[in-house]
């Protein structure tokens, strides 16, 4: 479901006109209403934290802060949270683009979606209902990453919420060169194995920050009255395994029944949360 959510937006996204916008809109929209029983299994925590506000769905104020392509935000103001903004660093992504989109579909007259350089957020204080961060704060470089955690308490409300997915360093399996272990060595180690095996080595260097776990929990600490970790809660969920593909989906499996095993589950559950992605809920 998800594959076929994901590849109506990128179409949508390429559209031309307003006609285009429209039509392949329908399209787009069609997918993300199907997948209402089924919704995304990333995006499950995100969609029970908006279900949870008493406000009605357009008056939620959401910011997906790091929004990439901006798929998620469009997925949900599909499903009526359309009172949603974007911000991102990278200067090529399609910010005009995805505006025409917003403003055609929606009659909005204001922009959703922002170029910012990673630094003070361009929004008032308490603007927030939620935020979220899916799979960003690996990329945030050494000088910005306290500013990251200290603007993301600054414009939340203080009756919001914060929402992390947060690749670290202690996950064996490192998703960005799809390799196993070898970012456990020593840098120089790991730069030539990652030569030899044509990873882009420069690139990483500039946009990859793998951290410990235990220091986004401590900026969440510094940073919000309280926070929440979910991980050993998403590893006891019970999962359709149908959503993954991939070499890891037999590992994922073996997880979920390591987990859930009688006694000796918590215990496998307390030591397997530190070594998957790190996923948390903050407030002020």
């Amino acid at each position: 479901m998800w594959k076929e959510i994901a590849k109506n937006f990128h179409i949508l996204v390429e559209s031309r006109d307003k006609q285009e916008i429209i039509r392949n809109w329908k399209n787009f929209n069609f997918w993300v209403q199907k997948s209402r029983k089924d919704p995304p299994y990333h995006l499950d925590k995100i969609l029970k934290l908006l279900k949870s506000r008493k406000e009605k769905k357009h008056l939620i104020k959401i910011l997906d802060h790091g929004c990439g392509s901006a798929l998620t935000c469009l997925y949900l103001s599909s499903l009526g949270y359309k009172n949603i903004l974007g911000v991102d660093v990278n200067k090529n992504r399609k910010t005009d683009q995805l505006n025409k989109i917003y403003k055609t579909i929606f009659q909005e007259k204001v922009d959703h979606f922002f170029i910012y350089d990673g630094g003070n957020l361009p929004f008032e204080q308490n603007s927030f209902d939620i935020i979220y961060s899916l799979q960003v704060l690996e990329h945030v470089n050494p000088k910005w990453i306290n500013k990251y955690y200290s603007e993301e308490a600054r414009v939340i409300k203080k009756s919001g919420t914060v929402y992390h997915q947060v690749p670290h360093i202690l996950t064996p399996f490192e998703t960005h060169t799809k390799t196993w272990l070898i970012h456990y060595l020593p840098r120089k180690i790991k730069e030539n194995i990652y030569k030899k095996l044509g990873q882009p080595v420069e690139k990483l260097k500039k946009y990859l920050f793998l951290r410990s776990p235990f220091f986004h929990k401590n900026q969440l600490k510094k940073y919000f009255s309280n926070y929440e970790d979910l991980t050993l809660q998403r590893l006891q969920t019970k999962v359709d395994f149908t959503y993954y593909d991939g070499p890891l989906l037999s590992l994922r499996k073996m997880l979920h029944i390591l987990v859930a095993l009688p006694i000796l589950g918590k215990l496998f559950g307390l030591i397997i949360a530190n070594l998957v992605m790190l996923e948390t809920k903050s407030s002020k």
